[in-house]
């Protein structure tokens, strides 16, 4: 194989840089052509034709990245199941409840009874309770970028206040029907997801600020 002779060490941002140019296909060809290149050195190298060629696991590996959330700075929908589906059901802003005019300070989210909860992004819980009031069970997550989540009506959380958790990390489970307990249910009157977002401090409609493309599948 071809050496490669001389290189500085690689801090984080040449890295990063590194990986963006390569997810270019142009780049991945090059690469690829550079490691398949036939020459004299690779001559007495023995290849079992049924393996991938050093450029195709570059080439996986730099699609796994593309795909992988963990690996962007978006942050990526709470909700992920087996039959996942960014479906609001209660818009963010004024809406009528009861006969009531209100505003609707979240994105209400379908989901099943027990469906996966993740984090959106990597951060710290500030707050974790069964019992918040109107809210039920309830977390609440200060991220690393600014932004503050609030999720109500859960049927189960599996974080504590204090605790430091990653993007696409399993926080609980979705609630909010009759099988839950009062406490648990809230105000909530059948199966959904409550999701609040803030920015420095201020409500924000999550639907225009979570990538909602991205799932991490339970």
């Amino acid at each position: 194989m071809r050496k490669l002779m001389g290189l500085q060490p690689i801090n984080e941002d040449m890295l990063d840089d590194i990986i963006n140019k390569i997810k270019d296909s142009d780049v991945v060809k090059k690469i690829e052509d550079f490691f398949d290149g036939d020459d004299d050195e690779d001559s007495d190298d023995s290849k079992n034709s049924d393996d991938k060629s050093v450029g195709d696991k570059i080439k996986d590996f730099f699609k796994s990245v593309e795909k992988d959330p963990s690996k962007t700075d978006d942050m990526i929908s709470p909700l992920c199941g087996t039959e996942y589906e960014w479906k609001v059901t209660s818009e963010f802003g004024d809406r009528t409840r009861g006969g009531k005019s209100e505003k609707h300070q979240a994105n209400d989210l379908k989901a099943k009874q027990g469906t996966k909860l993740v984090s959106p992004f990597n951060g710290e819980v500030v707050e974790s309770t069964d019992n918040a009031s109107d809210c039920g069970g309830m977390i609440k997550i200060k991220f690393d970028n600014g932004y503050e989540a609030k999720f109500c009506h859960l049927s189960s959380r599996s974080v504590e206040k204090g605790e430091f958790i990653l993007k696409g990390q399993e926080i609980g489970k979705s609630g909010g029907d009759t099988s839950d307990s009062a406490s648990k249910k809230g105000n909530s009157e059948d199966a959904h997801l409550h999701f609040e977002l803030k920015k420095d401090g201020s409500f924000v409609d999550p639907s225009k600020h979570i990538n909602k493309n991205y799932c991490t599948k339970a």
